[in-house]
């Protein structure tokens, strides 16, 4: 699992991969894109052993500050509340990836033009916002997922402070410890204990960003020490 102090800008381009944002689960085609917040607990599902291909850019909220126009808060602003997956269509998706291998040739081959590469970005998220504006993608929506990983997955979200141990979940749920972490591990490839103190770890960080001292952030977050 992991977590972020930037957004994350994830670009599917091949594999046999679905990728799960929070509690929300997305099944990707090429030129798909992830966009994720600060703190949001992610990670790539292999479905199948295959060869696997994807770009992503780590940006800083504050990269654009200084700028009379932030390339990022369009794309921010358009996807509150619509989850986290756009799909570009066409003509447009052929654009973004091809400022992408544009960037990624440039560190390919050692070229020292920084400029150069953040211009590359900056078209590279315009071509966002141009689709954005004239509804040239998708707001995906997440995939169907089984009702019982569903409510496994919103118990932690609504929850993640206060669960003490995979027990304490389990007994809640009305299942074995053994049966929710087997259930879990199968459908996410990651143990629901790591996931539960990622999660915890993200509303940590997210009140120290906010100004809380360690220790109160410790015990909101349900830690001990």
């Amino acid at each position: 699992m992991h977590i972020n102090n930037y957004v994350e800008i994830y670009i599917f381009i091949s594999g046999d991969h679905r990728y799960i944002v929070e509690n929300s689960l997305y099944t990707l085609r090429k030129g798909d894109i992830i966009i994720i917040n600060p703190q949001e607990v992610h990670k790539a599902l292999p479905m199948s052993s295959c060869m696997y291909e994807r770009f992503f850019l780590l940006v800083d909220c504050h990269t654009f500050d200084g700028m009379y126009l932030n390339p990022l808060y369009g794309i921010l602003n358009s996807l509150a509340g619509k989850g986290n997956l756009i799909s570009p269509n066409g003509k447009n998706r052929d654009e973004i990836l091809k400022l992408l291998y544009a960037m990624s040739d440039h560190f390919r081959e050692g070229r020292d033009d920084k400029f150069r590469v953040f211009s590359f970005l900056i078209r590279f998220l315009d071509e966002i916002n141009q689709c954005l504006k004239q509804n040239c993608l998708d707001l995906g929506t997440a995939t169907h997922i089984p009702a019982l990983l569903e409510m496994v997955l919103t118990y932690v979200a609504e929850n993640a402070a206060s669960i003490q141990s995979v027990s304490e979940m389990a007994s809640d749920l009305g299942m074995t410890p053994q049966y929710l972490s087997a259930y879990f591990s199968k459908h996410i490839g990651t143990p629901l204990k790591i996931y539960i103190q990622a999660k915890k770890i993200a509303l940590a960080k997210d009140l120290l960003d906010k100004g809380a001292d360690a220790t109160k952030a410790c015990y909101d977050c349900g830690f001990n020490d």
